[in-house]
């Protein structure tokens, strides 16, 4: 148990960091409104936090750890691959940068939005732990704080979208109509 409680602790550390930006940006826009960004701010601490501690308080290991620890170490490495593509590119969800091309090689040429699916699958991962392991209260308040981000993610998406359209037109829309948003099938 303590092994599957150190790489857990491996994965989602460096994942936390990942999906955050911290460098200060020069030129963005804001696309979706404040109240939903602070709260996103917040509320995206809270899934990994209870996924944490239901990790170091767990004493048996469950075949759903095990799918944990699959879905969490892919989520991690799609969300390492599409944030390093992007570069300084990469802003927070909500926001939108003013690029000289839109991005459609690597992974973005298979996702338009591989951040989003990493960090998508990462929380599933979670989920197969932390509703096994910890209790009601935690299952529900990391079931709802879930869903919460899916939601943000998704809205951020259709904003990026929209914005990417302005600035990108037509290239951009067959790029839209060619690259599933989070799946990577056409």
């Amino acid at each position: 148990m303590l092994i599957y409680k150190s790489v857990q602790t491996l994965i989602i550390l460096p994942f936390a960091f990942f999906v955050s930006d911290l460098r200060k940006k020069n030129q963005t826009k804001k696309l979706l409104n404040q109240t939903l960004l602070v709260s996103m701010k917040v509320i995206y601490l809270i899934p990994l936090l209870i996924f944490l501690f239901s990790v170091f308080r767990s004493n048996t290991f469950l075949v759903s750890d095990f799918l944990s620890l699959l879905f969490t170490l892919v989520g991690l490495a799609i969300v390492m691959v599409a944030k390093i593509s992007l570069g300084t590119y990469h802003s927070w969800t909500g926001f939108g940068t003013y690029p000289k091309a839109f991005l459609s090689k690597g992974i973005y040429s298979k996702i338009r939005h591989p951040m989003y699916t990493g960090i998508f699958t990462c929380i599933i991962g979670m989920w197969f732990h932390v509703f096994w392991h910890a209790s009601l209260f935690l299952v529900i308040t990391n079931f709802c704080c879930s869903l919460f981000i899916f939601y943000v993610l998704i809205s951020s998406s259709h904003k990026e979208e929209e914005h990417l359209l302005l600035l990108f037109g037509n290239d951009y829309q067959q790029y839209l109509n060619q690259v599933h948003p989070f799946l990577p099938i056409k």
